[in-house]
């Protein structure tokens, strides 16, 4: 029975974001769904309850036997508030590349002279109190964490979670890491072993 990996985009972005990923994950035999949101309007919450809904249409269906989790950037936030709601045993594990999980600080710079015409920068903000800083956690889920070296947007530091079972940094920066072969790797390697490659010139 096939596996599900659920791509989850992030501010700014669209589905056509993961499509490389994708292609990559198709060919070593999983099943891909790239979930799209208005990531400029609604609220972390509010995406967050329409995809619980997704992923517990795919796990009431006979097709896939685990349900795994991509995200990037903000998507990491909308996936974390989604398993909060919903949590079935076909849950696998969780990817998140450049989280900010922490929030970020260039949200709080830009929230007060954007805010008006993005209001997600709100929620993202790193300030004591923010959505991004109010979410649950994931108990009980492996989650892998990927930052990148030249992230501008989230510090290393605002990626990591309590629970995240293994890190790793690449020298790329926060939209690049999309499209990085190594990050494709770890990926495939976390989804099949909970566990990022082992061989420390892959932790640079």
């Amino acid at each position: 029975m096939a596996e599900m990996v659920v791509l989850v985009h992030g501010l700014l972005r669209s589905p056509r974001s993961f499509a490389w990923l994708a292609r990559e994950l198709e060919k070593v035999g999983y099943a891909t769904r790239r979930f799209g949101y208005p990531s400029v309007r609604g609220t972390i919450a509010g995406h967050a309850g329409t995809l619980a809904g997704e992923l517990a249409a795919l796990a009431e269906g006979p097709a896939f036997s685990r349900l795994h989790v991509v995200g990037h950037s903000l998507g990491n936030l909308v996936a974390r508030g989604a398993l909060g709601r919903f949590r079935d045993k076909k849950v696998g594990r969780v990817v998140m590349l450049v989280p900010p999980n922490h929030g970020s600080p260039v949200a709080r710079w830009l929230a007060p002279l954007l805010g008006p015409w993005v209001p997600m920068l709100r929620e993202l903000t790193d300030a004591e109190g923010s959505a991004a800083r109010r979410l649950p956690l994931l108990d009980g889920v492996a989650v892998g964490v990927i930052a990148a070296r030249f992230d501008h947007v989230v510090p290393e530091k605002s990626t990591h979670l309590a629970e995240e079972r293994d890190h790793v940094r690449l020298a790329t920066t926060h939209s690049t890491v999309l499209w990085n072969r190594r990050m494709r790797d770890h990926v495939v390697d976390f989804l099949r072993d909970g566990r990022f490659r082992s061989d420390s010139t892959w932790r640079k």
